[in-house]
């Protein structure tokens, strides 16, 4: 049902008070996902004159390495340049030769679920919003998914380790995530700070 004084949202194309913690957390996952794809996108990271949006299998393979401690098991299992090239067919899901933003953050999302990690469970509870995408997503997960190496750091309140340096994410990663962190926390502090944070983003009081 379209929302009264709108042209065809839905109730779910908003952002309800009780989802606010859940939608921080995911700002933070797909930034990293974002971080990494712009890293290997054009040869640096970030956003420059070199990047085309998309990741040619030469790029994958010459900056797979560089993405290692972004804390997506998909990036951290590749060893060499030929484990490099079946997990680029992989992502290329349509066989296009390249691989998009969309692609990327679905084949690392479908890593984490069919690995039970904490970013898979946080993400799995996305995909249940679609009955037909979860069960994508269970099939892809059956015969397990890759294995967690040692972890490269500590982690953050919901379990996500994205590591610095040459091999992990930006420093505009970090600063950005930094503004949404202490959001995430399931502590009193934190549900004072998403309180506040919901109000700010809610101008109009209607609670979405």
């Amino acid at each position: 049902e379209t929302i009264k004084g709108t042209k065809n949202a839905k109730q779910d194309d908003f952002i309800s008070k009780e989802e606010f913690r859940i939608f921080c957390v995911y700002v933070i996952i797909y930034a990293a996902m974002f971080d990494a794809f712009s890293k290997i996108d054009g040869g640096g990271a970030g956003r420059d004159a070199g990047d085309d949006k998309r990741i040619e299998e030469a790029e994958f393979l010459k900056g797979y390495a560089g993405v290692s401690r972004h804390g997506f098991l998909a990036l951290d299992n590749i060893d060499s340049k030929k484990d490099a090239k079946e997990v680029f067919k992989k992502m290329d899901d349509n066989g296009g030769g390249i691989v998009l933003m969309d692609e990327w953050c679905e084949f690392i999302k479908k890593a984490e679920i069919a690995a039970n990690t904490e970013v898979g469970k946080l993400l799995s509870a996305e995909a249940e919003f679609d009955l037909e995408k979860a069960a994508a997503m269970k099939a892809a997960a059956e015969g397990g998914g890759p294995k967690p190496k040692a972890p490269p750091t500590e982690p953050n309140s919901f379990g996500m380790r994205v590591g610095k340096g040459k091999k992990g994410a930006s420093k505009d990663y970090f600063n950005f995530a930094s503004c949404f962190e202490p959001l995430c926390a399931e502590t009193p502090e934190g549900e004072k700070l998403r309180e506040d944070g919901f109000l700010q983003a809610d101008p109009n009081g209607n609670g979405l």
